[in-house]
């Protein structure tokens, strides 16, 4: 059963950086091979139990930066389990590529932003083509 009590990188982790999950539980962790299921690393969601003031609960820290094997896994907590995730070197290539991609989906040219721009702050105007859309407003930048 997925649980809503463990909290991961969905995005993924890095081999070589810190791996940490976070739960509202404490107990016994294990990280398994998402295809078999197997345990391959564990250890233990431990920490004070105070309640975290941003998020209202009490939060329990799982550390497994020792595991550095590429592979999807999942984290189990009793009979819970995480989302799967990843661990590789290549996690973030995806979110760069869909980041970069922002600005090519965002831009705008001859089809809008064909009158001066007003100078914020100042009673001038320039003559711009293009730029960027942002937060859903008409601004140009």
């Amino acid at each position: 059963m997925l649980n809503e009590n463990i909290f991961i990188n969905q995005i993924g982790y890095l081999e070589q950086d810190s791996k940490t999950a976070f739960s509202t539980l404490a107990g016994d962790a294990k990280l398994c091979d998402a295809a078999s299921g197997v345990v391959v690393y564990s250890g233990k969601f431990t920490g004070s139990g105070q309640t975290d003031q941003a998020a209202g609960e009490p939060v329990y820290t799982f550390d497994f930066s020792e595991y550095k094997k590429p592979g999807q896994y999942f984290i189990c907590l009793g009979d819970s389990k995480s989302f799967n995730f990843q661990i590789s070197n290549e996690v973030y290539n995806q979110l760069y590529y869909s980041t970069l991609n922002y600005f090519k989906l965002s831009r705008c040219g001859n089809g809008c932003h064909t009158s001066a721009a007003d100078i914020y702050g100042t009673n001038e105007t320039k003559t711009i083509i293009g730029g960027w859309h942002d937060a859903g407003d008409y601004g140009r930048y």
